[in-house]
């Protein structure tokens, strides 16, 4: 649990966005509008801010606090490394999978998620559009889960790499060929997968919660096939009503 992970959590998926950004446009499919990518861009930089903030002066408390509180042992299971580090691996991916859908799920919770399905332009970018309180609240069921189930840090760095890396791919505007999806799509969330997720439908809104892997929404009942692309954005009352920060920061609040 170190400055050296929350940074890894912020980079790495910045240069996923700028690498499949660009792709975008290369295929001519990205985003209008500067004035968007902009707001989209403070939004991101606030979320920096708060990382460093939040593993400077509060990341040690809080797993001192709970590690009276440990219930399992990743770290010091009697399995060979190789074993629980995969096991270790696909528990987080599984625990990203629960908090995605226990913010969908619980009101306080959707109004901090909803401004990432307010986008209704999901691109790359969608991928740092995210409420600095959701931030919050993602930090700390993440910590609280490495911290109860002692997961090992090297693998709190390698989730952190991977998820990183797949966030822009997740989103990127441009889909999959469908031969090319309906194979891939069995062993990792992509983006014919994931974008069914920011359906103005919350039918299809509320499916495909899964973050790397998706096997987890096939064993918990929330996987959607993929369709033609779906129309984006949530309804309304619960959109932010203009594309500025100041907007997208009261959005918890409408």
């Amino acid at each position: 649990m170190t400055f050296d992970r929350e940074l890894l959590a912020f980079f790495v998926p910045l240069m996923s966005v700028v690498v499949f950004h660009i792709v975008e446009h290369i295929v001519r499919q990205g985003r209008a509008g500067p004035h968007v990518k902009t707001s989209i861009l403070v939004i991101g930089a606030m979320n920096m801010g708060l990382s460093l903030a939040l593993s400077t002066f509060l990341l040690l408390p809080f797993v001192m606090f709970l590690a009276p509180y440990q219930v399992f042992s990743f770290a010091q299971w009697d399995v060979p490394v190789w074993v629980s580090f995969i096991a270790a691996l696909l528990f987080l991916d599984f625990a990203g999978y629960i908090s995605h859908r226990l913010h969908h799920t619980i009101p306080i919770l959707w109004r901090l998620h909803r401004l990432h399905h307010s986008d209704r332009e999901v691109d790359a970018m969608t991928t740092l559009l995210h409420h600095p309180l959701e931030y919050v609240s993602s930090f700390g069921l993440s910590i609280f889960v490495a911290v109860l189930f002692d997961v090992p840090l090297i693998v709190l760095s390698v989730t952190a790499l991977l998820t990183g890396l797949h966030g822009g791919f997740s989103h990127v505007r441009t889909p999959l060929p469908e031969k090319l999806n309906a194979w891939l799509s069995r062993f990792i969330v992509t983006p014919n997968y994931h974008h069914l997720h920011h359906s103005l439908d919350m039918r299809l809104g509320n499916s495909n919660f899964a973050v790397l892997l998706p096997i987890w929404d096939y064993l918990g009942g929330t996987a959607s096939a993929p369709q033609k692309q779906p129309q984006y954005g949530i309804a309304e009352p619960q959109s932010p009503p203009t594309t500025g920060v100041v907007s997208y920061l009261g959005n918890p609040l409408r």
